[in-house]
């Protein structure tokens, strides 16, 4: 199944938050909060429509974040299954193609991008690549 229809793409992303926790308070956050707290905090305190960050990013029509701490038992036949981690999910559908898009979103909402994905699995190689990309093509 395709990501695109026309100009319109569809991103789904799932990013497995760490497991643990704080070693000390963080914005809003008791010490000892887990990863997974931390982001929701973080997702809660986005503001909504034109206070949210992503509202500044070029050619969003819309996404959504949540946190997804772990699956539920379907009934027969399925069976009890659980995540090793809980989940960072964000779906957008926007106009264009995907790295520019991306690159909009991390010229856009810079901070927002990091302290959502800060305790994402991996998260911290993508992000500096993304402002890598943003600053090879704004040099050129």
């Amino acid at each position: 199944m395709s990501n695109q229809n026309g100009n319109a793409y569809g991103l789904t992303t799932l990013c497995p938050i760490r497991n643990g926790s704080l070693s000390v308070a963080a914005e809003g956050c008791p010490a000892e909060a887990s990863f997974s707290a931390v982001t929701r905090y973080h997702l809660q305190n986005l503001g909504a429509a034109d206070q949210s960050p992503m509202a500044r990013v070029p050619n969003t029509y819309l996404c959504r974040f949540y946190v997804l701490d772990d699956v539920m038992y379907q009934g027969t036949p399925a069976r009890y299954d659980t995540l090793k981690s809980s989940y960072l999910v964000f779906t957008s559908d926007f106009h264009g193609k995907l790295e520019p898009w991306l690159q909009g979103m991390w010229n856009a909402a810079t901070e927002s991008v990091r302290k959502i994905w800060e305790h994402c699995v991996g998260l911290t190689a993508f992000m500096m690549q993304m402002g890598s990309l943003n600053t090879s093509k704004n040099a050129s």
